[in-house]
């Protein structure tokens, strides 16, 4: 019954017409069931323009109830509003007591955000191997997001084939940035701590070229980089430049600087305004 609710509050929220929404939840709320709570909650935090403002003190409160309760996801909320100080004066250490909370509770969201508080000493003491354990039950859980952070975390702690295997894991998950990441270490050698072999920047030119197709704004200026040196293809400064052309209007900084390099002849390409 429940789904079926979610579902129409959903179909509302959607349409823009959180009031009916309100009106929907109003019943359980009353019940004092936790997703109904945190469901109300949602309404007063993200809010809306037409007929119901956003109100982060009351998105609090009845975040608080869903919590109390029970609910995981009015557990993760009530973090979220410590975290950010919405609706509460801000607070690390009460995000990461709820975050724990929602995190033990099942919240897949909850053990991210409490795997990079262990990991960064946020609202507690830092703890590496704790922090790893909650990604780890995130990214075994399906979440796309806790796969990448894995794979940054373990890039950049030079462990080669577990950076590979969860950017890996995260592109194939749906995850475009990973497949930048993934390319990158398999480009450059002091990246991640491999070599950057024929097979390796074979399957990074695979993985950019699909990153283009998505708009990953650094694919292009990494793709680039094959035809300016004739990498595995044909080299061609055209097919290079508009690489990068599109990597820079999609707000790579980075490109931004390398087309003007392109335009001053630093590379040999002939540029016609």
């Amino acid at each position: 019954m429940l789904d079926e609710l979610r579902e129409k509050v959903i179909g509302f929220c959607d349409k823009g017409n959180l009031s009916e929404a309100y009106k929907l939840l109003l019943p359980d709320v009353e019940n004092n069931d936790g997703e109904a709570l945190a469901l109300m909650g949602d309404l007063y935090y993200y809010g809306s323009e037409n007929d119901f403002p956003a109100n982060f003190q009351k998105a609090f409160e009845y975040y608080t109830t869903s919590a109390i309760v029970g609910n995981h996801y009015g557990s993760y909320m009530l973090a979220c509003c410590y975290a950010n100080g919405e609706g509460i004066e801000q607070s690390d250490i009460k995000a990461f007591e709820n975050y724990k909370i929602a995190a033990e509770l099942g919240n897949i969201a909850a053990k991210i955000e409490l795997g990079l508080c262990y990991i960064n000493g946020i609202g507690t003491t830092a703890n590496e191997e704790e922090g790893l354990n909650w990604m780890h039950s995130a990214a075994d859980d399906g979440h796309a997001q806790a796969q990448f952070n894995l794979g940054v975390l373990y890039r950049d702690k030079q462990i080669a084939e577990s950076a590979l295997h969860w950017f890996r894991t995260a592109m194939n998950n749906g995850h475009i940035e990973a497949a930048v990441d993934l390319a990158n270490c398999l480009m450059f050698d002091d990246v991640c701590g491999i070599q950057a072999t024929e097979d390796n920047l074979r399957e990074a030119f695979e993985v950019l070229n699909m990153a283009v197709k998505e708009n990953e704004c650094r694919a292009g200026y990494m793709l680039s980089l094959f035809y300016r040196t004739g990498t595995l293809v044909k080299e061609s400064l055209n097919t290079a430049y508009e690489l990068v052309r599109k990597s820079a209007d999609l707000g790579f900084e980075m490109a931004k600087e390398e087309l003007t390099h392109y335009k001053s002849g630093l590379f040999g390409y002939k540029y016609v305004q």
